[in-house]
C-alpha cells in the first residue's frame, strides 16, 4: 500500500506543498502576462 504518487518530480522533496505554490505563482503570472489589468 504504497501512497500515491501524483507527480514524479515531488518524490524525494518531500515539499509537494512548495512545489504546488511554486506552480501557482508561475500560472498567475503567465496569466497576467497574457490577460494584463485592464486598469
Amino acid at each position: 500500500s504504497e501512497p500515491v504518487r501524483l507527480s514524479p518530480g515531488w518524490e524525494g522533496t518531500g515539499r509537494p506543498e512548495d512545489e504546488l505554490n511554486f506552480k501557482g505563482v508561475t500560472m498567475d503570472q503567465a496569466d497576467l502576462e497574457l490577460n494584463p489589468p485592464s486598469d
